[in-house]
């Protein structure tokens, strides 16, 4: 059984390996690079590679760096890149701080931040269209889609003009385009550059992809309450103070229709990657316990989290 830190360090030779060709011999290689590197969870692209892996029955050796299967889990992690740096700029979430260092914007400045994620986009759509692959066309246009303004671009617009925080469903409406997007697209370029594409697969990791962004978006921010401090903003929008009965029941919800999707299409790497997150923070929930349920109790609203550690 191949583990998701394999999976994971396979995805960062890919990474690697093409972001050595992706960037000009030039100093401003040095914002792509600072920026990509070093890599985060890398959550997307394992997902990309476990599907692969697993609709082909092919070993994680076997997958070369630069397949179409390869491509497309670079493209994810290039893609997410891009995000994240024009997410800290100060138009936006204005954060000076990511994976512990200084933003981008902070390190550089802001055109090069701007331009540094500008530059990322459009690489990411070379390497989801690099290769010779019979579904690399579709790829391209399901990316595009998932990718473009009616998919992330307008969960992004749902968060900063605060659409996002009017109800229960815009909130989950925020988090299926601006998070569980990239994840869907993540399990479905899998599948595509697999050897076993087809529709009724296709449907079904779909909706496993939205139940994985859903659970991945309401973990995070039940995680978020787990600081002694959590700012002013995330006292202001996070919807576990607000609406914390409701961010439980579709949270179960959601996680058992995972365990079931995982079960009935046989996906035991994409389960190996999934069950290294969940118990990560599994493990977070239950240390900040307390914490965490004291900033509910203190919101006015009162938690059990037994239900959602019981499937967790």
């Amino acid at each position: 059984m191949t583990s998701a830190s394999e999976i994971s360090a396979k995805a960062i030779e890919i990474l690697s390996h093409h972001a050595k060709f992706l960037f000009p011999n030039h100093d401003f290689a040095e914002v792509y690079n600072y920026s990509l590197f070093p890599a985060g969870k890398l959550f997307r692209p394992s997902l990309c590679l476990a599907v692969g892996m697993d609709k082909s029955g092919v070993g994680l050796n076997e997958i070369g760096v630069r397949t179409s299967l390869a491509s497309a889990s670079a493209a994810l992690e290039v893609h997410h890149t891009y995000t994240l740096m024009h997410d800290d700029l100060p138009c936006m979430d204005n954060d000076d701080e990511r994976r512990g260092r200084p933003s981008s914007h902070i390190k550089f400045n802001e055109w090069k931040a701007l331009l540094g994620g500008d530059g990322l986009l459009n690489a990411s759509y070379r390497l989801v269209s690099h290769g010779e692959h019979p579904n690399t066309a579709l790829a391209v246009k399901i990316f595009a889609w998932a990718t473009g303004p009616k998919g992330l671009i307008q969960g992004q617009v749902l968060d900063l003009s605060e659409e996002m925080n009017l109800s229960f469903e815009n909130l989950l409406k925020t988090h299926e385009l601006k998070t569980a997007r990239l994840i869907q697209l993540s399990l479905i370029l899998g599948l595509l550059y697999s050897s076993s594409a087809d529709w009724k697969t296709a449907k079904s990791l779909w909706r496993l992809g939205h139940a994985i962004g859903i659970s991945f978006q309401l973990i995070d921010d039940l995680s978020e309450l787990s600081e002694v401090n959590p700012g002013e903003h995330e006292l202001a929008v996070n919807p576990w103070l607000t609406m914390p009965d409701q961010c439980q029941a579709k949270l179960v919800q959601e996680i058992n229709l995972i365990n079931k999707v995982l079960e009935e299409e046989g996906l035991r790497n994409t389960k190996t990657v999934l069950d290294a997150y969940f118990d990560k923070m599994r493990n977070v929930i239950l240390e900040y316990s307390e914490m965490i349920l004291k900033h509910i109790n203190e919101s006015g609203k009162s938690s059990d989290l037994s239900p959602l550690m019981a499937v967790l």
